[in-house]
């Protein structure tokens, strides 16, 4: 192995040979080992050279410590799936600003610039039926030098906790993700053969929780509630649908924040985003207002379930059976003490969970500080 990551503090000397000539003529071929080498510093980034010593005679091969690396990944929990890479970068390549990091699947990719930061979390966007599929990372140089090459997916981060002794609601949360993934690939015709639940082995429970009803509050003039909708993209989303005559004159508002409509045929749309799976029963609240008169419509993502599970056909039910076990699991996880702390916004609040979220620093040594 020719390339680690700091702190790897032993060589990985598999498959390494020497040939030794006697001076009788003779020759034979032998394993490296760790007493005949010298030379690394598992501190020192770059280059180094190793010296292999045998018999008092020397050879030297090079390994490089990166100075441009992934430190880890992990799979987003909270109102989006995902998948967030933590890259440390070198000064040098951070600095420059034709360098930059690229992220691509087989359906699309991004390019992210260092923006002259050391380290970075790289969040990548992914639908509920990608959840298989092979997210890739490269750190470039300013000439386009691959200078690391990263690649997983969500199925791969959850195998290695479902291999693990990781606790029975994580594991639980887990698999009922990846079913709603495989359910989503099916239902909406997208690398069937490649199934995020391949192999896994989940109980379901249909969908039986009844929903708060619709909550329709007051009437404004002029402006009609049509219906709503769920989308399953990166995030779950509930798509409210109003019909009006008078668009200049309102302004709607979603969860209390303020938000533009936007125009589809001869409706009007608000989106509410930001719902994590263990809220699918709790109501967005959408209100529109002219300055006099207020109307109001609370709507969940278990009001949709409800709604369309009746009349859906074997597909469709099977992709909203998933969705509801993921919430289920969601519950269930996020019950326990146990919830992995995000708070994207930096608010001091987890975007999960709702807790106060508590940095705690272990500081092994100082110096001059």
């Amino acid at each position: 192995k020719r390339t680690y990551l700091p702190g790897d503090k032993n060589l990985d000397l598999t498959g390494g040979k020497i040939n030794v000539y006697y001076t009788d003529g003779t020759s034979e071929q032998m394993d490296i080992t760790a007493d005949m080498v010298s030379g690394y510093d598992p501190s020192k980034r770059g280059t180094q050279t190793i010296t292999v010593t045998c018999g008092g005679c020397t050879c030297s091969f090079n390994v490089t410590v990166a100075e441009n690396f992934v430190s880890g990944w992990s799979v987003a929990l909270g109102d989006y799936i995902g998948l967030d890479f933590y890259v440390e970068l070198s000064d040098d390549v951070c600095n420059a600003p034709e360098a930059y990091i690229f992220i691509q699947t087989d359906n699309r990719a991004i390019a992210v610039p260092t923006n002259g930061q050391n380290q970075q979390t790289i969040h990548f966007d992914l639908c509920a039926a990608e959840m298989n599929q092979l997210v890739e990372l490269e750190i470039l140089d300013a000439d386009g030098v691959t200078l690391w090459y990263e690649s997983c997916s969500v199925r791969g981060y959850a195998n290695e906790i479902l291999n693990s002794n990781g606790s029975t609601a994580l594991k639980n949360l887990l698999k009922a993700m990846l079913s709603y993934g495989g359910a989503s690939q099916r239902y909406y015709d997208f690398d069937v053969e490649n199934a995020a639940d391949y192999d896994i082995q989940y109980e379901f429970t249909q969908p039986s929780q009844a929903a708060q009803p619709v909550t329709l509050t007051d009437t404004l003039d002029g402006v009609d509630f049509y219906g709503a909708s769920l989308l399953a993209q990166d995030r779950t989303v509930i798509r409210y649908y109003f019909k009006t005559e008078r668009i200049s004159d309102l302004t709607f508002t979603c969860g209390g924040t303020v938000c533009t409509p936007v125009r589809k045929d001869d409706l009007y749309y608000i989106d509410a985003v930001g719902i994590a799976p263990n809220r699918y029963d709790e109501q967005v609240v959408v209100e529109v207002t002219d300055g006099e008169g207020v109307c109001s419509v609370g709507y969940s993502v278990l009001n949709y379930i409800e709604r369309v599970y009746e009349d859906a056909d074997a597909t469709q039910e099977a992709w909203l059976t998933a969705l509801y076990n993921y919430h289920l699991a969601a519950e269930e996880y996020l019950a326990s003490p146990e919830c992995i702390h995000q708070d994207r916004d930096d608010d001091g609040i987890c975007d999960v969970c709702d807790e106060t979220v508590v940095i705690i620093i272990d500081f092994y040594a100082i110096n001059d500080l």
